[in-house]
């Protein structure tokens, strides 16, 4: 039974659970086969970028980029607080 999304399937186990119908292993079972089926189109969309150079080579370099430019309003803005107005 696929419980992702599914209340009635949940609803079905708490009531088979709380008449003591289902065994807890049988719902932890259950439960850890729902979760990889969740987890699994984000397990291949990871697989698919970890396997992607090039996109993740633009990613860096993008990030690197946002890093300076921020890195350089603060350095400028602790110049100009400390009075070091220099070029350089």
């Amino acid at each position: 039974m696929e419980l992702s999304g599914n209340t009635e399937g949940a609803a079905k186990f708490r009531d088979d659970f709380a008449q003591a119908s289902i065994r807890y292993g049988d719902f932890k079972k259950q439960l850890a086969e729902d979760m990889v089926g969740f987890i699994a189109p984000i397990r291949e969309k990871a697989t698919k970028i970890l396997g992607d150079d090039e996109y993740l080579r633009n990613i860096v370099q993008k990030s690197t980029e946002k890093a300076r430019a921020n890195a350089q309003i603060t350095i400028d803005a602790v110049r100009k607080a400390m009075g070091l107005n220099y070029f350089g």
